[in-house]
């Protein structure tokens, strides 16, 4: 494994920005033991995959903010019922507690 030092003067470095070079890495770099690269080079992002990318995030944020509704809504129910379940402890005091 390589001095992370050395890894990042060879990217500060380069005239490349680092984004473009960690989608396209070099022949040297394809050559690197340090690398895991498949047999051919690796999937650069393209441009039409990015629509379908941003329609998922929408639809997780989507998912993600039911759940969270859904979740404030059991949480309340929660409550409601733990607060019956005090006021019959009050009511009915250690007659409750013993059959319960």
């Amino acid at each position: 494994m390589p001095e992370m030092r050395k890894l990042n003067n060879y990217f500060f470095q380069s005239k490349e920005s680092v984004q473009l070079r960690a989608l396209r890495p070099s022949e040297e770099e394809m050559r690197q033991s340090y690398w895991s690269w498949p047999q051919d080079r690796p999937a650069v992002v393209s441009a039409e995959s990015i629509p379908s990318s941003c329609a998922d995030l929408d639809e997780l944020n989507k998912l993600v903010s039911l759940l969270r509704s859904e979740l404030f809504q059991v949480k309340r129910e929660n409550d409601v019922l733990e607060l019956k379940v005090i006021r019959m402890e009050k009511t009915f005091g250690p007659l409750f507690r013993s059959s319960v």
